[in-house]
């Protein structure tokens, strides 16, 4: 199975990848904003790619990748901002979806909730480099980023030692079972 594109996020100008979300269905909703995404390519069977940012402490959509209805339906603004359009190269079925890129949109999200996030350097949640390898041997396995109506609150590292209850309840024994591996 291909790996599947992750949604990013930008924090104290760095570039994370976003590992998992405590509350999703509050957090970003793709189709509330009259989107519709379609399948576009096999990284990205969801339809779209999403990068937020913290600015001025808020938590926005910074761009967005995706399509509407396989890139047919009537263009829509965001914030503001229209989408660039990318037309299809190619002869594949799968290229023939008009793609939109939403740059700079700046939506403010009010989301309330924690974000698990990790370097963009791990493609996969296995070490891809020395400093990665080092962080997971030591139990660093991430960042947990809290919002309040969207508001930045704290920030700390993820220890496997002291996991948050809602990160070890859903990935609790895959990270002890990564780490033991690393171990050895």
């Amino acid at each position: 199975m291909t790996a599947q594109s992750k949604d990013i996020i930008n924090y104290n100008d760095h570039r994370y990848f976003i590992f998992d979300v405590q509350h999703p269905e509050m957090f970003f909703n793709i189709n509330g904003l009259g989107i519709t995404p379609r399948y576009r390519r096999t990284s990205c069977w969801r339809g779209f790619v999403a990068e937020f940012s913290i600015c001025k402490n808020n938590l926005v959509l910074k761009n967005l990748d995706t399509n509407n209805d396989g890139g047919n339906a009537e263009l829509i603004v965001l914030n503001g901002i229209s989408p660039i359009v990318e037309h299809p190269r190619g002869k594949t079925e799968q290229s023939t979806i008009n793609g939109w890129y939403y740059k700079d949109v700046n939506l403010l999200l009010p989301y309330l909730g924690a974000i698990l996030i990790e370097s963009d350097n791990r493609s996969d949640g296995n070490a891809s480099t020395v400093k990665d390898a080092i962080l997971i041997c030591l139990g660093i396995l991430g960042i947990e980023i809290k919002f309040e109506n969207g508001h930045f609150l704290e920030a700390n590292n993820i220890v496997m030692h002291n996991l948050p209850e809602w990160i070890e309840e859903r990935h609790g024994a895959r990270l002890r079972m990564l780490r033991e591996r690393m171990i050895r």
